[in-house]
């Protein structure tokens, strides 16, 4: 059982290791106005958990220009462990949004974040992780694709939990991504896949209904499936036992970053060792925080308040 198999891991050092993607946010409002943030999945979750109390580290590559700088002195200042943090020659990797474009429709410029590698550190955080995090991002690009299949295969060796974000994009890919026909192969060591229903239908194909993606993730014997489904909520398999959360409605003003805050929340009551239906509420109370802001990163208390519902209101 996955919480049998964390409980193991206690006397670990680390909490939490994410291999993946940091970069800058551009988002353009309605009139024109410009803002840049603070952007990239793996990122975001890191100080998510930071802000709630707990330890996180981060693998990922980053440009040594302004914007790279940015981002490592936003990650210090959280308290993030950047020693495997890479940086290169290269600009710092960007993602540009339209604020109020309702599904959002991203367009990428890549150079520097899929320019990872594989240290002395990393090895080091795996075999005193309780926690190993990456998403697809990696995975679609060398040397990062690489770099990642070995920290994989570490990890798995080193008895960590595994959780996969795969966030699925068509416009990531290239010639030297993995392929979706492999990656259900990957998906045999993962514990926690977080699918939503598009990145079901890029795995499995489209036109199937979300018991029939659930039958397939469940095949792969992954032992828990968080399969979102936006304003409906999320439908979870926890092995083999199914059940839908469904979400509060709330106002959404940009959807950037609720499943990074979502991840957050369920990593946090994870490693509370709470039971798994109210580690699902409290993720889904923190993952529909950043809706109501622009940017991805959550306005966050300490996981200690928002386990007081009469502390805390967000």
């Amino acid at each position: 059982m996955l919480l049998q198999k964390l409980d193991a891991l206690t006397t670990r050092t680390h909490d939490l290791l994410l291999l993946g993607e940091t970069l800058v946010d551009i988002n353009t409002k309605p009139s024109g106005e410009v803002r840049k943030s603070f952007g990239g999945s793996c990122a975001n979750i890191a100080i998510n958990c930071r802000r709630l109390g707990f330890e996180a580290n981060l693998c990922a590559a980053l440009g040594n220009d302004k914007e790279g700088k940015f981002l490592l002195k936003t990650m210090q200042r959280h308290g993030i462990n950047t020693s495997c943090v890479n940086t290169v020659e290269a600009r710092t990797s960007e993602v540009y949004l339209r604020t109020g474009q309702l599904p959002p429709k991203p367009r990428f410029l890549r150079q520097a974040d899929y320019q990872i590698t594989y240290t002395h550190e990393l090895k080091t955080l795996i075999q005193n992780s309780k926690i190993f995090h990456f998403s697809y991002w990696p995975l679609t690009k060398e040397p990062a694709k690489s770099v990642l299949l070995k920290a994989l295969k570490d990890a798995v060796d080193a008895n960590l939990v595994i959780a996969f974000d795969p966030n699925i994009h068509p416009d990531l890919l290239s010639d030297e991504s993995l392929m979706l026909d492999d990656l259900t192969g990957l998906l045999e060591s993962v514990d926690i896949v977080k699918p939503s229903l598009d990145d079901a239908a890029r795995l499995f194909g489209s036109g199937l209904s979300k018991s029939n993606y659930m039958d397939r993730f469940e095949a792969l014997g992954i032992p828990i499936v968080l399969m979102t489904m936006g304003s409906e909520g999320v439908y979870v398999s926890h092995h083999g036992r199914r059940v839908h959360v469904p979400t509060k409605p709330v106002e959404i003003i940009d959807p950037t970053g609720a499943g990074d805050a979502f991840w957050a929340g369920f990593y946090a009551g994870l490693l509370q060792n709470l039971p798994l239906e109210h580690v699902l509420k409290h993720a889904q109370r923190i993952g529909a925080t950043p809706v109501g802001q622009i940017g991805a990163l959550a306005k966050l208390p300490h996981f200690s308040r928002i386990m007081n519902e009469k502390d805390w209101h967000g």
